[in-house]
């Protein structure tokens, strides 16, 4: 079952390879502020991402560091002496 997908791959692959790459068609020059704005847009989505995690991250070391058990110093361990 998994040859199939791989096979119209292959296929697919070698039919663009082998076609002509001319395009002759108009390209209205809007188009690349359209472009430019989704590029721009998903750098900013980016980095606003990462800062999240980078920010969650941050509170969980903070939150496990406050919760880690702290012993008294009474209740330090004790070095055995030997006789």
């Amino acid at each position: 079952m998994g040859t199939i997908p791989s096979q119209l791959l292959l296929v697919s692959l070698l039919t663009l390879c082998f076609l002509p790459s001319y395009a002759y068609g108009y390209v209205d020059p809007s188009w690349s502020y359209v472009i430019g704005q989704i590029l721009v847009a998903v750098a900013v989505a980016s980095i606003l991402f990462v800062r999240k995690i980078w920010r969650r991250l941050r509170a969980l070391r903070r939150r496990s560091a406050l919760e880690a058990p702290v012993q008294p110093e009474g209740d330090a361990p004790q070095k055995k002496q030997s006789v």
